[in-house]
Formats: C-alpha cells, structure tokens, sequence
C-alpha cells in the first residue's frame, strides 16, 4: 500500500516536471507601425525601422496611369516589400510626365549616401547628408569640397541637417562636389566612403 502511495507521487512529480518544462514563455510582441510616404519628389529617401509597415501613395490629382519600377505595378498606392530598394513613379496626366523616386533602406548599419539635393526652398531635399541607423553619432565626420579643393562644409558630429548648399550665406553654384565620410558603427566597425554628389536646382 505504501509502495502505491509512493508511484503515485513520484508519476504525479514527473508529469508536473514535464507539463511545466512543456510550457511556452510568453512572447514579447511588438506593435507594427502602419506608415504611409506621399511620393511627390524627384528624391525621396527614407530609413525604415524594424516592425514598420511601409506603404508608399503616389496618388496625383488628374493622374491618367501610374508605372512603378522595379515591379511594373500600375496603381497610385503601393505596399512596400522588406529590403533596400530605390522605388520609381512615371505619373501621367493630361499635360504633364511626373517622374518621382524614393530610396527605401532598411539595413541598420548601412548609411545611405544621396547621389544629388536640391536648395530651391521649396522645402525638399534641402540639404544633403548621409543617412543611416545603427552609427555612433559622435564618431560621425563629413567633409564636402568643390573641384578647386575648396571645402564647402565639415562637420565633425551627426546632427542631421547637413550641408544647405551655401558657404558664408552665399548659394554655390549647380555642378558636381566631392565628399569623404568617415563613421564608427554601433558593433565598433569603422566604415568610410567618398564619392560625389550634384547640387541641383
């Protein structure tokens, strides 16, 4: 009778140790955050972060037919796929062509480097500067020079604006400018590029 007793707590034991070992954490589950990028410019860029549903509307007033690249998709909205990718929109209307892009990355230690901005004032694409996540921002250093060797900015820390165009107040004229970044990613890497950008306006 004793011996009974005592299977009977040791198989009662084991299947509390089993049902408990069998039991799922609970998971952590982060919100997706739904965002929606009006695609209205010649240059567009855009930073995607994680758990980001990305929809990119290029609805225009009197559109006769929209063709998007890289995926032919003929609509005004469309949903953005995971990955790096330089969307673009040929938009017709009875009069007019629209050509719009917009570079979507999403690689948190990747830094973007636009290839043209334009100072206008029409509130777009003021300012150049390259764009990234994952960096240590006071690691960051750019320097931009014209094609006499002139610099035309330097800054020594990230913080966000960029270069504006001018030197001493004064507007630089349309053309190509050389640039050399240098950066240290959040994983201790230390990454650098130079290349050339075009002031446009």
């Amino acid at each position: 009778m004793k011996t009974y007793k005592i299977n009977i707590l040791v198989t009662c034991t084991l299947f509390l140790i089993i049902f408990t070992s069998c039991k799922k954490e609970k998971e952590n589950i982060v919100p997706v955050k739904n965002v929606t990028i009006k695609v209205d410019s010649q240059y567009m860029d855009y930073n995607l972060n994680v758990n980001v549903d990305l929809t990119l509307d290029a609805a225009t007033p009197n559109a006769l037919s929209y063709k998007w690249e890289p995926w032919g998709d003929t609509i005004s909205v469309v949903k953005y796929i995971r990955g790096t990718i330089n969307y673009k929109v040929e938009i017709k209307t009875q009069d007019t062509i629209y050509n719009y892009s917009i570079f979507v990355f999403e690689d948190k230690e990747t830094m973007f480097f636009p290839n043209s901005f334009s100072p206008d004032y029409n509130g777009k694409n003021e300012f150049w500067i390259p764009m990234g996540d994952g960096f240590r921002l006071d690691s960051f250093y750019l320097k931009i020079i014209n094609p006499d060797g002139n610099i035309m900015f330097e800054i020594n820390k990230y913080e966000g604006r960029g270069w504006d165009g001018k030197v001493n107040g004064i507007l630089q004229p349309n053309g190509y400018y050389n640039y050399f970044c240098k950066w240290i990613t959040n994983s201790g890497a230390n990454k650098s590029k130079s290349g050339i950008l075009e002031l446009v306006r």
